[in-house]
């Protein structure tokens, strides 16, 4: 659960994921906690924040001490739990959503947590997980009663179905992989971004579909393409959000951002 760093593309993706974790709060979830990774900067919680969710509903998971002191530092309004994501999930009966923001390989460990957050989601609630791409030949998971590395499971899978596209690949893998454990959640969107030089993926699933059927909602997929800081910024403040607290950015630093742009004012 170590936290990989923080980049302006991570700033961006995180709210595209709670644009539609927000589509999963409701009357029936409002009194369930939204789960979410804690890190040493809690970057998830003014993104929160900025969608109307109180300090106070989330839950922050991490194993390491000393990050959780600096988390409960800067958020001190933030309920806390040290430990594995499984045993927040264990001690927690139902909750309202979760951004399991892992940075890391897809793995047994995390099919194990997904399937029990999926079972663990009320009402609409959805969840989002975030997890490297590319990296499959690092982890083994299980599909049926076979144990593979993901790597393989990806080969089997393009060789019987050569028309998927890689992150339909992806995708299924993780779809049979939750199906073995007893859940079979609907995919809402699958988000390719590129962080600094980490190639990520993100997962969102639910439970139930009727919500965003309901709603007119498809299926979303994007990949982002990589951009430098500069046109991270740009994009920042043209997009339609257009605050800092969104997108996690210190407030003195978009300013600066601002005053740049309109040279050296602070206007506009």
């Amino acid at each position: 659960m170590s936290y990989k760093g923080e980049t302006l593309a991570k700033k961006w993706a995180r709210q595209v994921v709670w644009t539609m974790l927000n589509e999963g709060f409701s009357d029936e979830n409002e009194r369930h906690p939204v789960l979410v990774l804690a890190s040493e900067v809690g970057g998830d919680v003014p993104v929160a924040r900025s969608f109307g969710v109180d300090d106070r509903r989330l839950l922050a998971v991490d194993q390491r001490t000393a990050a959780l002191a600096r988390f409960s530092e800067a958020y001190p309004n933030v309920e806390t739990f040290r430990g594995t994501m499984l045993a927040a999930l264990k001690r927690t009966p139902r909750i309202a959503g979760a951004h399991l923001d892992y940075c890391g390989n897809l793995s047994k460990s995390v099919v194990y947590d997904v399937a029990l957050a999926l079972r663990r989601l009320r009402g609409n609630g959805i969840i989002a997980v975030n997890l490297l791409r590319g990296r499959e030949h690092r982890s083994r998971i299980r599909i049926g009663g076979t144990t593979k590395p993901v790597g393989e499971w990806m080969r089997l899978l393009k060789a019987e179905r050569p028309e998927l596209k890689p992150y339909q690949v992806r995708l299924m893998v993780v779809m049979y992989a939750l199906k073995t454990q007893g859940v079979s959640p609907w995919s809402l969107a699958v988000y390719e971004y590129q962080s600094g030089v980490s190639p990520m993926t993100t997962f969102v699933l639910r439970q139930d579909p009727r919500c965003f059927i309901r709603h007119n909602k498809t299926f979303f997929y994007a990949n982002q393409p990589a951009h430098e800081d500069a046109d991270w910024k740009r994009a920042m403040l043209d997009s339609e959000f257009g605050n800092a607290d969104t997108f996690a950015v210190d407030r003195r630093t978009w300013a600066a951002w601002k005053a740049h742009r309109t040279m050296g004012t602070y206007d506009g």
